[in-house]
């Protein structure tokens, strides 16, 4: 199996490597023809080149295909490892790993609002993780769409209105109410 697996990551490299060369400077997405032509290859060979890039494709999505499966497989162990508290934390650390949260700096670990910050639970932090994350979903999906532009910003203002709303409704949910550390 990791002889497979590893043989089909050195194809990978070869083939993207052969197919990204083109006339705009080696980026992804180049003049393929141009370059097989450079080659000077033989009718037969070309046929035999589509025929190995069409088994390299099938081959690679089912790889990726196994390699997602994998992952959820490998989360929902380590889901079923840990207690509740810590199956919280672990989503937000996974959360904050995939949405590029994970940078040092000034606000490092910090949610900052005009400069103050708000102490939030483990649960509420979740919350707002995957509020954010079902909105970058949502988001991505309209952009996909084969939509004109402005009807597509329209939809994506929609939903940055609806997130903000939520995520306003979730912190304010969350803040101990004034009353409540009264001291009388």
């Amino acid at each position: 199996m990791k002889k497979i697996l590893l043989s089909l990551a050195l194809l990978a490299s070869i083939s993207f490597g052969v197919s990204a060369q083109g006339k705009d400077g080696g980026r992804r997405g180049g003049d393929r023809t141009k370059a097989l032509q450079e080659l000077n290859l033989t009718a037969e060979q070309q046929e035999k080149m589509k025929a190995l890039t069409e088994d390299f494709k099938t081959k690679n999505s089912a790889l990726r295909s196994q390699q997602r499966d994998l992952r959820k497989t490998h989360q929902a162990d380590i889901k079923a490892l840990l207690t509740p508290e810590q199956q919280v934390k672990w989503q937000v650390m996974v959360d904050k790993k995939t949405k590029g949260d994970n940078r040092g700096g000034k606000n490092f670990g910090n949610r900052n609002r005009g400069g103050k910050q708000m102490k939030l639970d483990a649960a509420t932090t979740a919350k707002l993780a995957d509020l954010k994350s079902n909105f970058e979903k949502e988001k991505k999906a309209v952009e996909m769409t084969r939509i004109s532009p402005e009807v597509q910003k329209e939809r994506i203002q929609a939903l940055r209105d609806k997130y903000r709303t939520e995520k306003r409704a979730i912190i304010k949910e969350a803040r101990p109410k004034k009353d409540e550390n009264r001291v009388v």
